[in-house]
């Protein structure tokens, strides 16, 4: 019982997070341009989404932690938000 209580908490948190992240416009348009292209570049998605500095996109990037992953190669991939918030493993 107290294992369902917290994993009911947990995804909670999970859930106020995501959609915590995704209450800034620009946040949506990265995630949006990424998933159109399946993969972006930091200087791709820098100059697609219209940010005049590195620095603003690195935070935003940071804070989309829990939908993107980003490779050895400078690539960032989309996550499945389904799989993120139910442990579903399609993506």
């Amino acid at each position: 019982m107290t294992e369902d209580i917290s994993a009911k908490s947990e995804s909670s948190s999970l859930e106020e997070s995501v959609f915590k992240t995704l209450s800034r416009q620009k946040r949506r348009d990265i995630l949006r341009f990424i998933g159109e292209r399946g993969q972006a570049t930091f200087n791709e998605i820098k100059n697609s989404v219209g940010f005049g500095d590195s620095p603003s996109l690195s935070c935003h990037l940071n804070t989309l932690t829990p939908l993107v992953i980003q490779k050895e190669e400078n690539f960032i991939k989309r996550q499945s938000l389904f799989s993120l918030l139910y442990g579903s493993s399609a993506t």
